[in-house]
């Protein structure tokens, strides 16, 4: 091996190395790591955006539809199943 030939040899721990032992970052390197990166952000950012859009999509469109007491209350006078009487004092007890 003359002075101008580099051997590289890999070190699990630390990547690419010449022979000498240091790092090789090389353009390639860089531009590798700023790679990846950028998808790391772009594949958080569509997790996080997923994960609001199904959020927002299962709040507005619940199977169940939230009834206040008062409107149940109401229902059930208006079905007759309660008296006034009954009425006055669930709805006092509600506030």
């Amino acid at each position: 091996m003359d002075g101008g030939d580099r051997v590289m040899r890999f070190n699990s721990v630390r990547g690419y190395m010449d022979s000498m032992g240091s790092d090789s970052w090389s353009v390639e390197r860089i531009v590798e790591l700023v790679i990846r990166i950028a998808l790391f952000t772009v594949f958080i950012w569509a997790v996080v955006t997923l994960v609001k859009y199904v959020v927002t999509y299962m709040e507005t469109h619940s199977c169940i539809e939230r009834i206040e007491p008062i409107e149940i209350i109401k229902l059930r006078l208006a079905r007759g199943e309660i008296t006034n009487n009954e009425f006055e004092k669930l709805k006092k007890d509600l506030k």
